[in-house]
């Protein structure tokens, strides 16, 4: 009786400690967010319009031509765990990959893309503009969050929202 109790008790808390893990928490981490820290205005959201199996967070972020960044993990939202791409020298828009200032969408593969339009195989960036937004949002009904003159809004089928939930002009 007292062994499978215990094969009991290692079973229920395999499983208590296999749900207690923590996901990944990924950040666009560069030059416009205070000396290379983790900032929540900066946190890409998982890509639910990702392709099957491939595992995608994206942001949409107002960038300038001088803006670089690299994308972080982080498993508190605080300190930085990994680097991607890792090394110096590497990050996005270092080499004028800004072309012009604006609002970009910035997608990010942890397990990298073999596709050269792919930044270090980790970082894609496109122009986001506000049609293509809208036009996305209309046909997608989800939520994105992105950054517009500093300040956080969420999307949600062409209308521009606050972080407390009140609808902005």
């Amino acid at each position: 009786m007292k062994k499978s109790l215990f094969v009991l008790f290692a079973l229920l808390m395999t499983a208590l400690t296999a749900n207690a893990v923590e996901e990944a928490i990924y950040y666009v981490v560069g030059s416009m967010t205070d000396y290379w820290q983790v900032s929540e205005t900066y946190q890409l959201t998982r890509n639910t319009e990702a392709a099957a199996g491939i595992d995608e967070f994206m942001v949409t972020i107002d960038l300038k031509t001088t803006d670089m960044f690299k994308i972080a993990q982080s498993m508190d939202g605080k300190n930085i765990n990994k680097w991607y791409p890792d090394g110096m020298e590497n990050s996005y828009g270092e080499h004028g990959e800004i072309t012009q200032d604006g609002k970009y969408t910035v997608y990010f593969r942890p397990a990298g893309n073999t596709d050269p339009a792919w930044f270090n195989g980790y970082i894609f960036v496109e122009e986001a503009t506000a049609s293509s937004i809208d036009a996305f949002l209309g046909v997608h009904s989800k939520s994105v969050k992105i950054m517009e003159n500093g300040q956080m809004y969420i999307l949600r089928n062409g209308i521009r929202y606050n972080a407390n939930g009140a609808a902005v002009k």
